[in-house]
């Protein structure tokens, strides 16, 4: 029996849960509610395509004295777009005033960091996946997974290459093209594979298709779920192997296919999303999250 191959979890970022961001903010009548977020909708980004989907746009606003009811949003951390949204509400909402308010600049972690970062303002909380301690039977599944894409990789390369992964990387974006597995934990089967007795449908034409493995190998499961009513959605909870890390485009189609963990060998530097580049697993605005591990021996 060959030696173990060990990992390493590719960390997602630390990220100060105090941190906050300062928004400027305009406080109005309620009874205005929807005339102002139809006026926020049209001229300025949405939270979420600021990078705060984390936060919520409306809350209650406390005035001192009492009074009619009021509600406090956020429009933008820069001033000349809170100038133009009073422009716009000018002659439609009156008695508007305006604040700049500290809000949490990162998406809680955990339930305790939403529960402090809630009572500044309302959040959406979604939760980190398990980061339990693999077992031992884990990381041994996890060797010979590795190992049997690799070998895999190694038999496909041609005589002429000196290193096996060359010849299958997609320059463009430094992802392999050629070879992924996608696993099932529990019962410790392959459940999709490309490279791996891969079938003739799974070769297009479509440059985002044939130079990304990842996309190959979901389109192969798509397919079949097509055909099986009783499969889980797309790769939840599913195991994906990579010899390469993949890109940002791959990285963010394994988060839509709800993936529980992705494995890869070698770091991508032309566009790596999971620990090179970029941390794409711990954006914590995502409404899902997967676990990273590298290959270190």
């Amino acid at each position: 029996m060959g030696r173990q191959l060990e990992f390493e979890e590719v960390d997602g970022g630390d990220r100060s849960a105090g941190a906050r961001l300062s928004f400027h903010a305009i406080a109005f009548p309620a009874r205005h509610g929807d005339r102002v977020m139809k006026c926020l909708v049209k001229a300025t980004l949405s939270l979420r395509d600021m990078g705060h989907a984390h936060l919520k746009r409306m809350k209650k606003h406390e005035k001192s004295g009492g009074g009619a009811p009021e509600l406090i949003a956020l429009v933008s951390p820069d001033k000349d777009v809170l100038t133009s949204v009073l422009a716009s509400l000018d002659d439609i909402v009156e008695s508007i005033t305006t604040s700049v308010v500290d809000v949490p600049k990162h998406a809680p972690a955990t339930r305790d960091e939403f529960e402090v970062g809630n009572a500044i303002w309302p959040m959406v909380f979604h939760a980190h996946p398990t980061a339990a301690p693999l077992t031992d039977d884990e990381r041994a599944a996890m060797s010979r997974f590795m190992e049997t894409l690799l070998s895999s990789l190694r038999s496909a390369a041609t005589a002429d290459s000196e290193d096996p992964l060359s010849s299958s990387i997609d320059p463009a974006s430094g992802c392999c093209r050629s070879h992924c597995l996608v696993v099932n934990p529990v019962t410790q089967s392959i459940v999709a594979s490309v490279g791996i007795e891969i079938q003739d449908e799974d070769k297009s034409k479509n440059p985002l298709v044939r130079n990304h493995a990842v996309i190959q190998v979901l389109n192969q499961v798509g397919r079949r779920q097509q055909t099986d009513e009783t499969a889980e959605y797309l790769c939840t909870g599913m195991d994906v192997y990579l010899p390469v890390e993949p890109c940002l485009m791959c990285a963010m189609a394994l988060v839509h296919s709800r993936v529980g963990r992705v494995l890869y060998h070698h770091p991508n530097g032309v566009c790596g999303a999971l620990g090179s580049r970029f941390r794409l697993h711990g954006q914590r605005s995502l409404n899902h999250r997967y676990r990273v591990f590298r290959l270190t021996s």
